[in-house]
């Protein structure tokens, strides 16, 4: 309103916020909205709504209001001031327009400015946070965006993603929106590692003091590497792949596998293995083609996942500390904050499944040296293709048994036959089995069922018991 009436009496700033609207209109959804799952709020709608709002943009009076509200049911302001009414959206405003009164037609009133016009009526130990922030931090961003997070802090509706922050502090139009994505994204790792803030999947939320302390005791959490394997293995074998058997399309017999992760046997060795090469491995990928020459296995390549170890990380500190907790006393802020973590965690779980099953989709395949192409990105569904084709590598004689399933009924007809079992000839298959006891027979050696068990189940056969 403020803005308003001056631009009335201002003809030529005026004229010049009508050129800004003409050559920015367009891009006002990509610089304003707000994206991964958060309210929707009404953007600029026309030329006099912009020039009416300006230097503010529009989503910032329902956002702010929302944040002092949640503020306030939080008891972070002092008594006098306990009252939303009291604290007006008009005395804010004016604050704000007075701190950048002297800016160049283009900027803009960001929303961390909001802070200004309140922290007079917060409780020292409220804004804690950003009063050491703004003594210890040379990052003036991450200063701005610590500010935005406090404000931010009980308002549900608002997903605090990289993406959603940097609309909040994009500052003036012509800016490089990409450049300022990734300083945003730098600003908030260095908040995320000093523990003024905690990151949950891609959601950034700002620590109370109380909340800070248990946030840097559970960084300091010891976890040693079998912990991160093995909880790894398990995302990986039961949470992705959800299985140890893969049934051969050819022929529709089932072929079970072992694991490995990084040159780990993890469970039952089997003559097949699956094996999840990580980004922590030490070797190159050309490396790790090279280990695969003359192995069995079919080795699954991670691509690089700046997230996935530290929150894997996280999650396994978190269960462990909330663990250890609960058999001490606690006070009822402190148990309040347990339940948080202990619901975050489950949600940082979640989203972990999906970023390593996302993973395992895109995952380079390796068998024998030479890379293997798979059509499909679904996890389960790319692992299936290059172990079909494991299959058809080690067990070259499979292929002797045609495309005929056997089964273990067939095996009580074949002991008791009623006329003659093969008709006169033996198969290919037949005639394989009958060489191999042919063979023992002539140097002597007794031949038992498990002696031909065990030599057509490995390779390079790869026969079922059935089929042999």
């Amino acid at each position: 309103v403020i803005r308003k009436r001056l631009l009335e009496k201002n003809t030529a700033g005026a004229k010049e916020l009508a050129s800004i609207y003409s050559s920015q209109s367009a891009n006002f959804r990509t610089l304003f909205d707000f994206v991964d799952g958060a309210k929707t709020y009404r953007n600029y709608t026309d030329e006099d709504h912009f020039v009416g709002t300006y230097p503010f943009v529009s989503y910032q009076f329902p956002l702010f209001q929302a944040a002092i509200e949640g503020i306030s049911d939080h008891n972070a302001f002092e008594g006098r001031n306990s009252s939303v009414g009291e604290r007006s959206m008009l005395g804010v405003v004016q604050q704000v327009a007075k701190d950048i009164g002297d800016v160049q037609v283009g900027q803009l009133a960001t929303f961390d400015h909001m802070f200004a016009g309140i922290r007079a009526s917060l409780k020292t130990a409220a804004q804690k946070q950003v009063l050491t922030a703004e003594r210890q931090l040379e990052n003036p961003l991450a200063v701005r965006l610590l500010k935005a997070l406090f404000l931010l802090k009980y308002v549900e509706s608002f997903q605090a993603t990289a993406r959603n922050l940097t609309v909040l502090v994009y500052d003036r139009f012509g800016l490089d929106l990409p450049a300022l994505a990734t300083e945003v994204q730098e600003a908030l790792t260095l908040l995320e590692t000093q523990t003024y803030i905690q990151r949950n999947g891609n959601v950034y939320e700002y620590l109370t003091d109380e909340e800070q302390v248990i946030e840097e005791e559970i960084k300091n959490v010891d976890i040693d590497a079998s912990e991160i394997s093995g909880r790894l293995f398990k995302v990986l074998s039961g949470d992705v792949i959800k299985n140890n058997r893969v049934r051969y399309a050819k022929n529709g017999q089932d072929f079970q596998f072992g694991f490995k992760l990084d040159d780990q046997l993890h469970g039952q060795q089997r003559e097949l293995a699956l094996h999840f090469i990580t980004p922590e491995s030490p070797f190159s990928p050309d490396e790790i083609r090279m280990q695969s020459a003359g192995l069995d296995e079919l080795r699954v390549i991670l691509r690089p996942d700046e997230r996935a170890f530290p929150d894997l990380r996280l999650l396994i500190k978190t269960e462990k500390y909330i663990k250890r907790k609960q058999s001490s006393s606690l006070t009822p802020i402190e148990e309040q904050i347990l339940r948080s973590k202990a619901a975050q965690n489950v949600e940082r779980e979640k989203e972990l499944i999906q970023r390593i099953r996302k993973a395992v989709g895109e995952a380079e395949l390796i068998i024998n040296a030479a890379d293997i192409k798979a059509p499909s990105t679904e996890a389960q569904a790319r692992v299936n293709d290059g172990m079909q084709e494991l299959i058809s590598r080690t067990y070259t004689q499979l292929k002797l048994l045609g495309d005929v399933t056997y089964s273990e009924q067939e095996i009580t007809e074949a002991a008791n036959p009623q006329d003659d079992l093969f008709g006169g000839a033996l198969t290919p298959a037949g005639e394989e089995v009958l060489g191999l006891v042919e063979r023992k027979e002539k140097f002597g050696e007794q031949v038992t069922v498990k002696t031909i068990a065990d030599t057509f189940q490995s390779k390079p056969y790869g026969w079922d018991l059935a089929a042999i």
